[in-house]
């Protein structure tokens, strides 16, 4: 996508916006992701326009996401030894949501909220209901009440 929306070389540094024109430079492209995935990671790759992995301004998309597969405890491990702890250095205000998906996958986040160090940097799990059953939210939950359960 990169090389279609920048024929002329590199698009760090460039910036951009969304919607209104009085926005136009609210981003600046600071990386490129290869083949970035944003459906599935069992979907192919499509084209997208942005990917926005920190806040760049403030009331704009203030999320981090990271999408993973393989083992859950590896996920629990980066958010344990990297994420976690790089967020608190920074005192970046981000929340970590460790997952956003859907409801027939509890044992993902339930999986990384079992390992305690993981555990303090995450504020909780989310859900949409496009697969599995709202019943999953509630295991959530029962097993982490200190822990919040998001419905996306």
């Amino acid at each position: 996508m990169a090389h279609v929306l920048f024929p002329q070389g590199s698009p760090i540094g460039h910036h951009f916006g969304m919607s209104d024109p009085k926005n136009a430079n609210d981003f600046e492209v600071i990386g490129i992701v290869k083949d970035m995935k944003s459906r599935s990671l069992l979907q192919p790759d499509h084209d997208v326009l942005d990917y926005l992995p920190v806040r760049q301004r403030d009331g704009y998309m203030n999320d981090f996401e990271v999408r993973y597969t393989g083992d859950f405890g590896a996920i629990a491990a980066t958010v344990q030894r990297t994420l976690g702890p790089t967020f608190h250095r920074a005192t970046v205000e981000t929340k970590i949501i460790v997952y956003d998906h859907n409801c027939d996958r509890p044992d993902y986040p339930l999986t990384i909220l079992s390992d305690p160090d993981a555990r303090q940097y995450v504020t909780g799990s989310a859900f949409h209901l496009y697969g599995g059953q709202i019943t999953a939210l509630s295991k959530v939950h029962d097993g982490y009440p200190n822990k919040n359960v998001y419905f996306t």
